[in-house]
């Protein structure tokens, strides 16, 4: 017995041939979903409406081969028919005869609904949220204070983001990178001089005309006073590395009174 689940197409092919020899042979009149009964969990109550249900007599023109068809995702007219965990039976009900007999009666096939096989989709019987194939997890799923720092092993993060306007304590051990609004108030005299004495600022300058970061202003200052070269009306501000960081150009060569960053 074949298990499919809620929604699909179930397909039933079967044949009609003569008694005696087996050979292929149409019935009296092409079948139609009229023809035929469906029953759900052993009950004698039939399907009411031939909805979601679909016959091809003959299958492919091919004679003595037929199809029927049921979308158990359509219950129109048949309020919750189709449902998971159901068994089914289709049986032919029909004066149509084949081989001159009554073929009235005779089982076409049976199959069920999320009986055997189970769901990936549902959690305790309810389809879930699935993003990427992954399902969705409910903030208020989670007990308070599920997630302590007992609980979570030593460098068992070792790269965190912070969200702006959060508070953080404390935090020890190996952190890769912090991101998050800090105010002035939040640093204490400690945690300021370990900035300046121990953080190495990434060199950098800002364009012309920008505003730039602390480390872009505090490079240039440096650079401005200490490494520069001097030709006519210019003035070439050096990067560490002795490239090019800007330049000034001057209102004298000889008795310069202003200057302005032109790079």
């Amino acid at each position: 017995m074949r298990d499919r689940s809620l929604g699909s197409t179930i397909r039933l092919y079967f044949t009609t041939h003569t008694l005696a020899t087996g050979e292929l042979v149409a019935p009296s009149a092409a079948f139609v979903a009229a023809d035929f009964r469906i029953y759900k969990d052993g009950s004698a109550t039939e399907k009411t409406t031939t909805n979601s249900v679909t016959v091809t007599s003959p299958f492919d023109s091919v004679v003595g081969t037929h199809l029927i068809e049921m979308d158990t995702g359509n219950n129109t007219g048949d309020a919750n028919f189709w449902a998971s965990g159901s068994v089914y039976r289709v049986i032919e009900n029909s004066a149509k005869t084949v081989d001159g007999r009554d073929v009235s009666g005779v089982m076409i096939g049976e199959f069920s609904v999320e009986v055997q096989t189970a769901d990936v989709r549902k959690f305790g019987g309810v389809v879930g949220t699935f993003a990427a194939g992954i399902p969705d997890a409910k903030v208020a799923s989670i007990a308070a204070n599920a997630i302590t720092a007992v609980s979570i092993a030593a460098d068992a993060i070792t790269d965190a983001k912070v969200a702006s306007d959060v508070t953080i304590a404390s935090v020890t051990g190996s952190v890769g990178s912090v991101t998050a609004s800090v105010t002035v108030g939040a640093l204490n005299a400690t945690a300021v001089e370990d900035i300046f004495s121990t953080y190495t600022l990434v060199e950098s300058y800002a364009a012309v005309n920008t505003v730039g970061t602390p480390a872009q202003l505090l490079y240039f200052i440096q650079q401005v006073f200490s490494e520069f070269t001097i030709s006519g009306t210019t003035i070439t501000v050096k990067r560490l590395n002795n490239t090019t960081a800007g330049t000034f150009t001057m209102d004298s060569a000889t008795l310069p009174t202003s200057r302005e960053r032109i790079t």
